[in-house]
């Protein structure tokens, strides 16, 4: 793999994993929310979702590069292609 598309995979490593993180948090919220019964009033059901989605945002932004670059590795260890 070329120095141009391992600095590509690494700038959008970061982005796609804070948006797919973010995504899994809005799902854990919903599920959270449903679960513990939160009241809607004055759209308080709101708060543990934006918490779950920003904690997944965070998550998926530290995971995504590293999980991409041990696969780099791996794969240049092998001689792929």
């Amino acid at each position: 793999m070329g120095h141009g598309a391992r600095l590509l995979l690494g700038l959008l490593a970061p982005v796609l994993g804070a948006v797919l993180g973010g995504g899994l948090g809005i799902l854990g919220g919903f599920a959270w929310t449903g679960l513990a019964g939160t009241s809607s009033f004055e759209g308080y059901s709101g708060h543990p979702i934006a918490v779950w989605m920003l904690v997944g945002a965070l998550i998926g932004l530290i995971v995504a590069p590293v999980v991409l670059f041990r696969w780099i590795r791996r794969r240049d260890r092998r001689g792929g292609p």
